[in-house]
């Protein structure tokens, strides 16, 4: 590659191998799937690296997020409940509160 080259190839241009979904959930108390397929917002679909940060950087800080709330980071059109994950897996780990912004930040690091 030579240095033209390099100078207009721009990381943030950069198509992700999958699209992906940031999803919210509030903190309400849901009693079935359907209710909590409610209450998950889309919040953007990404496709470029760009668009990812751009998508990530629109939340408020994680500090300020409730206590059952939750951020998702999912595959394009997949929702994060059991019935579309058969045959399939979920990885999730427990970490102090105190760790959760800079853990999440490490994870989405390695997603992207």
């Amino acid at each position: 590659m030579s240095d033209d080259d390099e100078e207009k190839c721009d990381v943030h241009d950069l198509v992700l191998s999958e699209g992906v979904d940031f999803l919210f959930n509030a903190s309400t108390e849901v009693r079935t799937v359907e209710e909590y397929i409610d209450s998950i917002k889309l919040v953007g679909s990404c496709f470029t690296v760009r668009e990812f940060w751009w998508t990530f950087d629109s939340f408020p800080p994680l500090s300020f997020i409730s206590e059952r709330s939750s951020i998702h980071c999912m595959r394009c059109g997949v929702l994060p409940i059991r019935e579309y994950h058969k045959g399939g897996g979920t990885w999730s780990m427990k970490i102090s509160t105190a760790h959760s912004a800079e853990v999440f930040l490490e994870v989405l690091l390695m997603f992207v």
